[in-house]
């Protein structure tokens, strides 16, 4: 009877020791089974989560974007500060001073202390009234005209080059600038004007 108890107890233990050193070895398995062996095994797990940038690839894309990118040659340069390029009279440029004038659109400027006094130039139109002087500025001769009466309350000059710029193609149009200020401001605003206005060449 004690004999049978202590085979049955053996058998037991027996088939325990088996579990015990199987289940480990089967944890193991499974647990290794399910882990990628191979980098192309990890990379296609990665792409099952949607991961598909490896770090490298990633690295790859940083550098391309801090390259820098290839510039169009034909795209038109800024104008430097103190350089007013006439748009509707290519080549010619007037030069001003940055202390005393700002650029305020690419076709006029404006005194930085005065209110209203503005510099630009208007297209050309071939149908401009009889001018009530000609002036010379420096090189540059012009036919003026001045009027208080539009816009209503300010007092606006019309600058039309008379022709006296050498090598410069006519056929573009005579250059027409518009210095403008309220009459308070006229006098100071001329002089400023007419310095810049002087420098009308081409470059």
């Amino acid at each position: 009877m004690i004999g049978m108890f202590l085979k049955n107890q053996i058998k037991l233990l027996s088939v325990c020791l088996t579990v015990l050193l199987i289940s480990p070895s089967c944890a193991t398995v499974t647990a290794t089974s399910q882990l990628p062996t191979s980098p192309a095994e990890t990379k296609m797990t990665r792409t099952e989560l949607g991961l598909t940038a490896t770090p490298t690839e990633t690295e790859n894309l940083t550098n391309i974007m801090d390259t820098p990118i290839p510039t169009d040659t034909n795209t038109p340069t800024l104008v430097p500060p103190g350089v007013f390029a006439l748009l509707f009279y290519p080549p010619l440029i007037m030069n001003y001073d940055t202390v005393i004038w700002k650029m305020m659109d690419v076709n006029f400027i404006q005194v930085l202390k005065l209110e209203t006094c503005q510099l630009g130039e208007i297209g050309p139109s071939g149908n401009f009234p009889t001018p009530d002087e000609i002036l010379q500025l420096g090189d540059v001769r012009y036919q003026v005209t001045v009027s208080d009466k539009t816009p209503p309350g300010l007092i606006t000059a019309r600058y039309i080059e008379d022709q006296s710029i050498k090598d410069y193609d006519y056929n573009l149009g005579v250059a027409v600038v518009m210095l403008q200020a309220k009459p308070s401001e006229w006098d100071k605003c001329k002089t400023l004007g007419e310095m810049v206005l002087s420098t009308l060449h081409i470059p």
